[in-house]
């Protein structure tokens, strides 16, 4: 039962974040990034913040407020700005085939960052998968050589999976001693906070366009892709190893593809193809490194 309840958690977060793509390509392209992101933040927050109040979880002791704020800057306010600003550059299919190297960069960062009395060698299978990471990343860029600003876009998705992949390593050390609905909701109160003054400044003046289908885009953002999914993140990163967690975009690239092509009307390019056969093949060795099962770790 254990297992399974990680397992159903799991199969959920990968689903949510697997859509979240297409709705960020939707919001953007009815408002300015900034004002979308804090829009799906406040949501976030209010419906995290309600979850605390029912289960009477106490807001955090001042201390552990510049901890808090310093991830929401990192892994959430930097991160998801460059996503908005990305989404209107990159597709959706090929965002989350970038992400779906991060299980290998995270077992990267995690060796790089263990002490070096129990620092272990990557293996060659490892290192093999790194080259082959690589590569697969250059092809995808390469899918995108008509236009400067899908490789600008994709050289900060790039960026984004590292800081995704190091805040997956940092916050179970630094956070995991606070429950995962107190974490989620202080993390999008932070991020709320400091998007909308930063939207308040550098949107004035711009308009939004709301039909059904940005509202929709924006409450899916903030209640299932945010409030949800940050929950059960942070639940799941309690329980399991920040690898096992990043083995979830082993899932996201198929429903991020599938959306895009259904609902986006979405391309798809050899080079595109063949830099998600490498991407996903070279996850095989960090499979065999870390023969991880859920509730065991």
């Amino acid at each position: 039962m254990h297992s399974r309840k990680h397992l159903g958690g799991f199969l959920l977060l990968s689903f949510l974040w697997g859509s979240t793509w297409a709705a960020i390509r939707v919001s953007v392209e009815h408002m300015p990034v900034l004002r979308s992101v804090a829009l799906r933040f406040l949501i976030a927050s209010v419906v995290l913040l309600a979850g605390m109040k029912w289960r009477r979880e106490a807001l955090p002791p001042l201390r552990e407020w510049p901890t808090l704020v310093g991830f929401s800057l990192l892994t959430i306010v930097i991160p998801f700005c460059i996503i908005g600003w990305s989404a209107g550059r990159v597709s959706t299919g090929l965002t989350s085939i970038l992400f779906s190297a991060s299980p290998l960069v995270v077992l990267v960062l995690e060796v790089v960052a263990s002490a070096p009395s129990h620092r272990r060698r990557l293996s060659r299978g490892v290192l093999v998968g790194l080259v082959c990471g690589i590569i697969g990343i250059m092809c995808v860029m390469h899918s995108t050589r008509s236009s400067s600003s899908q490789i600008g876009g994709v050289a900060a998705i790039v960026l984004v999976v590292f800081l995704g992949s190091w805040s997956s390593i940092t916050a179970q050390k630094h956070l995991r001693h606070l429950p995962p609905l107190t974490v989620s909701g202080c993390l999008s109160v932070s991020a709320a906070v400091l998007i909308g003054l930063a939207s308040l400044l550098f949107d004035r003046g711009k308009s939004t366009r709301w039909d059904i289908s940005a509202v929709e885009a924006i409450l899916f953002l903030g209640i299932f892709s945010s409030a949800v999914g940050f929950f059960l993140f942070y639940w799941l990163l309690r329980e399991v190893r920040p690898y096992t967690l990043a083995s979830r975009y082993f899932l996201m690239p198929v429903v991020a593809v599938s959306e895009g092509v259904i609902f986006l009307d979405e391309a798809i390019s050899p080079s595109l193809v063949l830099g998600a056969i490498l991407i996903l093949g070279s996850l095989v060795p960090v499979l065999q490194e870390r023969k991880a099962s859920f509730g065991t770790e």
